[in-house]
């Protein structure tokens, strides 16, 4: 539902859907990574990247939380974090 809903535009929805998700699965690191992916793409770099961390702690291989992470460091310009965030993919 979240990702219909970001394809859409509606990024509120978005959020809504993925917060329901967390209520209801808190230990899914794949809700954390989509959560970390949609703040990314709002240009929001701290809360993507808390949210990837998190989402990281709970599953070590989670690869959209590991992307996230790489791109958010590729745009602050840390070009050498970012490759080692995607080496770890």
């Amino acid at each position: 539902i979240a990702e219909c809903k970001r394809a859409t535009g509606d990024t509120t929805g978005a959020f809504e859907a993925l917060d329901a998700a967390r209520k209801a699965h808190p230990d899914s690191a794949n809700v954390l990574a989509r959560r970390a992916d949609l703040f990314y793409s709002l240009g929001k770099f701290d809360d993507a990247t808390a949210d990837a961390e998190a989402a990281l702690k709970k599953s070590a291989d989670q690869l959209v939380a590991r992307w996230t992470l790489a791109r958010v460091q590729r745009d602050k310009g840390n070009l050498t974090e970012a490759d080692t965030e995607t080496r770890k993919i």
